[in-house]
């Protein structure tokens, strides 16, 4: 029972990244949460705190307005004081001109009594570095 409600939070995460909603997200994060997102882009990032996880997210809706998640599958393990998730996820970003960039990931998650305490993603970064640049040409 408590894997599958893990699992409905975080499918509504996802929903809610896809309405562009961030609040719902970051209420499931802890106050010294740690993000990772490995890479050489505008999206690369190694943070911890709540605040510093929030302009991450900020900044990937800024970077890839309308991106959409779309979520494979959720699995669960653990208990609640040490809770493990991996997700399997295809995202699609709108490019500037008006092409798409598809990307596949992995993302594992650690969650201690229902808040994120670790949220690592794993991209091809270098399909997430060129579509950084095409984005970018969105502002220029």
């Amino acid at each position: 029972m408590y894997a599958w409600i893990v699992e409905r939070i975080v499918r509504s995460g996802f929903a809610a990244l896809n309405r562009g909603q961030l609040e719902p997200v970051l209420a499931k994060f802890g106050a010294d949460a740690r993000l990772r997102f490995p890479g050489r882009h505008a999206l690369a990032a190694d943070v911890r705190g709540k605040p510093a996880v929030a302009d991450w997210f900020g900044r990937l809706l800024k970077v890839f307005p309308g991106i959409r998640f779309e979520l494979h599958d959720v699995h669960v393990r653990g208990l609640p004081w040490n809770t493990r998730v991996l997700t399997r996820f295809t995202d699609t970003v709108p490019m500037p001109d008006g092409g798409t960039v598809t990307n596949h990931g992995v993302q594992y998650l650690r969650l201690r009594w229902g808040k994120v305490v670790e949220d690592v993603l794993y991209l091809d970064t270098q399909t997430v570095a060129e579509a950084c640049e095409r984005s970018a040409r969105r502002a220029a």
